[in-house]
C-alpha cells in the first residue's frame, strides 16, 4: 500500500485492446518503474514539495470524437498532443483535505519517438496546476518516458498512454489547468477547467471511477492502489463488464450502495446495491457493471448510500471505434451500412435491447478474418476507412463517409490510380475523375457537374460499383 507521504503519483504500462510490446522508463510491460521524480507543491503553499515518483501508460481518439467525451464530462482537448482526461475525488488524510486524481489518456502517435538501441523512446512532461480566486495552491510538473519496441507501436493512435496525479487540495472551487508537452519537438497542449472539490467526511461517497486495475485501501492517509480507465471507455461486444471502484466514509457496517446507471434520456437502464467492505475508516468495492445492460452510447452512473439523498456520479462511454461519434446502436447499424449486407444489418437492428451485445459479439466473430488476435482487423480497417473518408471527400454540408467517393473508398479501399482532376475548378464546366481497381477489373468515373467539388457516380459506374460491393459484402 503506497503512503500519502511517499507517493502521488506513478509509472505503468498497460496493454489495452491490441498487444503490445512496450516500457515506460525501461519497465517491463505491466510492472512499475521509476523515472525522474516530479514535484507537487502542499494546497496553500505551505511546507516544503514532496519528491515523488512519475506515472505514464498510453491512450486517445481522434479530433471528432474530442465534442462527444466533452459532452459526457471528460476533460477533452484537440491539437498538437490531443488527450482526453478525468478529475476523480477520494478523501483525503483529513476531512479539510481531498486527493483529486488527474488521468489522461494520450496516444503514442502524437509523440516524437527516436531509435535507441533498437528500442523507440519519447519524451513528454504533465504540467498540472490549482488556482483559486487569487493563487496558485498547487502545481506539479512532471517528465515522462515512452519506450515502445518497433515503429508501428509509435504510431497507435488508441489509448496506449495512461497519466496518473494526484493532487491534495482543500474542499472548494478551482481552476484547473492541465498542459502536455513533446520534449523532443516543444508541440505541446493545453486545458482548463473548473472543479468543485468536495469535502468528503463521513457519510459520503468518493467518486466512482472506472478502472482498469484497483486494490482498495484501508486507511484515508494512504493513496488508492488504482489504473484508471481516464476515458471510461469500454468496447461495446468485446468488453463484458465495466470494472467501477468506489470508496464510502465513515458509515457504519452493512450500509448498502444504490448504483443506477442512466441513458442520455435520464432512464435507468441499470439498477442495483451493493455492502461496502469496512476496513480501518475507509470502506471500498470493486463492482462490475453488465455492459450487456449498460448499452451503447453515454452514460451516466450514480451512486448513493441507500436512503441517502446525496449521490456521487461518473460519466460512461460505450463505443465501438474512436472519434465516429457513435452513441446508439441504431447509429452502430448505420455506419456499417458499407459493411455488411442489409439483412444482416436488419437482423442485428430487430434484437431485443438485452441481446444487442451478444449479437455484435457475435458479428464480430463472424467477420473477424483472424480470430487468433484480439482485433477484427476487417472491422479495424473498416473504420479507419471512414475516418480517413471524413478528412478527404467532405462535401458542403454531407460528411466525407456519405459522399459517392467516400463510400467507394470504404467499400473498396484506395484506388490503384485516380485520372482526371482532383480539386473544384469553380467553373461551370462539368469535370471528370476516374477511379481503378485492377484487382477486381473495375474503373469508375465520377462528375462534378459543376466544378464546385461534389462529386457524383455516373449511372453506369453506379450500376457497376453497387455490383462491386454486393461481392465485397458477400466475403
Amino acid at each position: 500500500m503506497r503512503s500519502l507521504s511517499s507517493s502521488l503519483s506513478r509509472v505503468m504500462c498497460l496493454a489495452i485492446a491490441v498487444p503490445m510490446v512496450a516500457a515506460c522508463a525501461g519497465a517491463s510491460p505491466g510492472s512499475p518503474s521509476s523515472p525522474p521524480p516530479g514535484e507537487v507543491a502542499p494546497a496553500g503553499g505551505a511546507g516544503p514539495a514532496a519528491k515523488v515518483p512519475n506515472s505514464a501508460v498510453a491512450n486517445g481518439p481522434s479530433t471528432e470524437g474530442f465534442n462527444i467525451y466533452r459532452q459526457a464530462g471528460f476533460i477533452a482537448q484537440p491539437g498538437a498532443i490531443p488527450f482526453v482526461g478525468s478529475v476523480r475525488y477520494f478523501a483525503g488524510p483529513t476531512e479539510d483535505s481531498t486527493l483529486v486524481l488527474v488521468a489522461l489518456s494520450l496516444a503514442n502517435r502524437s509523440f516524437l519517438f527516436t531509435p535507441n538501441n533498437g528500442i523507440n523512446d519519447a519524451s513528454y512532461s504533465v504540467t498540472i496546476s490549482a488556482r483559486d480566486s487569487a493563487n496558485v495552491v498547487a502545481h506539479t510538473e512532471s517528465q515522462e518516458m515512452i519506450r515502445v519496441s518497433t515503429f508501428r507501436e509509435t504510431r497507435r493512435e488508441d489509448e496506449s498512454v495512461v497519466f496518473e496525479r494526484y493532487l491534495v487540495l482543500p474542499p472548494g472551487t478551482f481552476t484547473l489547468g492541465v498542459a502536455v508537452s513533446d520534449r523532443a519537438t516543444t508541440a505541446s497542449t493545453a486545458a482548463q477547467l473548473q472543479i468543485t472539490v468536495p469535502r468528503l467526511g463521513n457519510g459520503t461517497l468518493s467518486s466512482p471511477t472506472s478502472v482498469h486495475q484497483a486494490v482498495p485501501r484501508a486507511r484515508r492517509d494512504t493513496l488508492p492502489d488504482l489504473i484508471v480507465n481516464p476515458r471510461a471507455t469500454l468496447s461495446f461486444g468485446a468488453d463484458s463488464v465495466a470494472p467501477v471502484y468506489l470508496e464510502a466514509y465513515g458509515l457504519p457496517a452493512g450500509s448498502r450502495i444504490a448504483l443506477t446507471v442512466l441513458n442520455p434520456d435520464g432512464a435507468a437502464v441499470v439498477h442495483d446495491t451493493v455492502t461496502l467492505t469496512r476496513q480501518e475508516g475507509v470502506a471500498a468495492a470493486i463492482f462490475d457493471l453488465p455492459i450487456s445492460r449498460v448499452g451503447l452510447g453515454r452514460r451516466m452512473l450514480r451512486t448513493s448510500v441507500v436512503g441517502s439523498a446525496d449521490t456521487a456520479s461518473t460519466p460512461l462511454y460505450v463505443t465501438v471505434g474512436e472519434g465516429l461519434g457513435i452513441i446508439s446502436f441504431d447509429d452502430l447499424l448505420s455506419y456499417l451500412r458499407y459493411f455488411a449486407t442489409p439483412e444482416r444489418l436488419q437482423a442485428l437492428r430487430d434484437l431485443p435491447q438485452d441481446q444487442r451485445a451478444a449479437g455484435w459479439s457475435q458479428f464480430w466473430k463472424e467477420t473477424d478474418p483472424d480470430p487468433a488476435t484480439v482485433e477484427n482487423e476487417a472491422l479495424r480497417d473498416y473504420f479507419d476507412r471512414i475516418t480517413i473518408a471524413n478528412q478527404r471527400f467532405k462535401e458542403q454540408g454531407t460528411p466525407g463517409w456519405l459522399t459517392d467517393r467516400g463510400k467507394v473508398f470504404i467499400t473498396l479501399g484506395e484506388p490503384d490510380q485516380i485520372q482526371g482532376s482532383t480539386t473544384p475548378s469553380n467553373s461551370t464546366s462539368a469535370q471528370n475523375q476516374y477511379w481503378a481497381y485492377r484487382r477486381i477489373n473495375l474503373r469508375l468515373e465520377f462528375v462534378d457537374q459543376n466544378g464546385f467539388g461534389r462529386w457524383r457516380l455516373t449511372t453506369q459506374s453506379e450500376a457497376a460499383f453497387d455490383q462491386a460491393a454486393n461481392t465485397e459484402r458477400a466475403h
